[in-house]
């Protein structure tokens, strides 16, 4: 797999963590 899909795959989850964290922070009930 090459290096650039590797991270762009980590960035992407990274990205998707933090939405659900601060969703959560922010508004338990939006999920």
């Amino acid at each position: 797999m090459p290096v650039f899909l590797l991270k762009e795959a980590f960035l992407f989850k990274n990205h998707f963590a933090y939405n659900v964290i601060t969703r959560r922070e922010v508004s338990p009930w939006s999920f």
